[in-house]
């Protein structure tokens, strides 16, 4: 099973994150980074190439690396063909997202730089109908051109999934009520 998921840290968060949804947690993240030789810890999705503790590679050879995506291949579509075969994935909800995209232009260390107007997540399980892509982008990739979803979107589909009454609210420390999202669900996701 480690193999499967991929002995590293990456592999075993993956599957202690399955482990746990087993045991009955409701809510499991799955935090991405990497300790470089020198000790300091490098957030490796921020592929803007060059940087020193990751031998000055290209933002492109980042991507290819044992910290990015290798790993989070093995790790994710092990963890949904386990949740899968174990008869879970239909009521767990499996988010992957990034804070922020990636520019369309490659820069000089070919990498990208941050963009906030355009990026990708991915839903699978918890009632999400599988194989589907939604929305899309200018042919750069640089803006939304077909049904956007802004980041509350985004967290009211996951509520909705979730079964939490978007009408939901939770006070704050001054004990003023705050709606839990502004946004609408993705309801054509939904199987």
């Amino acid at each position: 099973m480690r193999d499967r998921y991929g002995r590293n840290e990456y592999g075993e968060s993956f599957l202690l994150a399955r482990r746990l949804v087993e045991a009955g947690v409701r809510l499991v993240s799955v935090i991405w980074m990497y300790f470089m030789p020198n000790g300091r810890i490098s957030n490796v999705w921020d592929t803007h190439g060059g940087t020193a503790g990751l031998g000055s590679i290209t933002g492109f050879a980042m991507l290819k690396e044992k910290y990015c995506i290798p790993p989070l291949d093995r790790a994710y579509s092990a963890l949904l063909l386990d949740l899968a075969d174990r008869g879970m994935l239909e009521e767990t909800l499996v988010v992957t997202v990034g804070e922020f995209g990636r520019t369309p232009q490659i820069n000089p260390s070919q990498g990208r730089e941050h963009w906030g107007m355009c990026y990708t997540g991915l839903l699978a399980g918890g009632g999400i109908r599988g194989g589907q892509v939604y929305g899309s982008s200018d042919k750069l990739a640089a803006y939304p051109r077909d049904n956007p979803v802004a980041p509350e979107d985004l967290l009211a589909t996951i509520y909705h999934a979730m079964g939490i009454s978007l009408e939901s609210e939770v006070r704050d420390q001054e004990n003023r009520p705050q709606r839990i999202t502004d946004g609408k669900p993705v309801l054509a996701l939904f199987g």
